[in-house]
């Protein structure tokens, strides 16, 4: 099991800036999100963005966070959620327990990626998708370069995040079959993609 999660200084930052972030991302988290279907998870719920920006088809939504500051905040918007306080690398949940599973902007700070990827895809139900909305490596050798340099500094304020995280691959490498992933920003430093994968029937524990 990874460490657990604290990180009360940039939860604090985020927390205070959240209008800010979500005004910057425009009706990217909102496209996203209206995807989502069923009983839905949302692993590292944060402060709970994802879930106004669910649709109709969502009927159920259950939250996913190990950091005690975003969990405070959580509680507090949205009290009648049930809460998961455990990792995406050790979900506290039943085997196909949801039909979607969402991420946003999370497993940029996740400690074991490949870890978490497996999780999403036992918890979801044969055939059921995952949504993933994150910052990736850039394609590019001088920004790949960039984000190197700074990730050691980054991941020290930034809450464990990795700038340089080819989490494409890691879906790729995973349980899950991508359907479809496309970039929807582009930046040196956080260029930001939007996917779809789903469980296929079989998923290797």
């Amino acid at each position: 099991m990874p460490d657990k999660v604290d990180h009360p200084f940039f939860s604090a930052l985020y927390i205070r800036n959240q209008a800010a972030m979500e005004r910057a991302l425009g009706g990217l988290r909102a496209e996203q999100n209206t995807r989502a279907a069923g009983r839905t998870l949302i692993v590292g719920a944060g402060t709970g963005q994802d879930v106004h920006a669910l649709g109709p088809r969502v009927t159920e939504v259950t939250l996913l966070e190990p950091d005690r500051s975003m969990r405070r905040e959580l509680t507090r918007h949205f009290p009648e959620l049930p809460l998961l306080e455990s990792q995406a690398e050790q979900i506290d949940a039943p085997d196909a327990s949801f039909d979607t599973v969402l991420s946003s902007l999370v497993l940029c700070s996740v400690q074991d990626v490949d870890a978490a990827l497996r999780e999403i895809a036992r918890v979801l139900r044969p055939g059921g998708q995952y949504l993933f909305f994150e910052h990736v490596r850039h394609e590019r050798a001088a920004p790949q370069a960039l984000q190197d340099a700074l990730t050691p500094l980054w991941k020290k304020v930034g809450g464990g995040c990795h700038l340089n995280r080819a989490l494409v691959d890691a879906v790729r490498r995973s349980p899950l079959a991508v359907a479809d992933v496309r970039q929807v920003r582009d930046g040196w430093l956080l260029p930001v993609v939007a996917g779809r994968a789903v469980r296929e029937a079989t998923v290797v524990s």
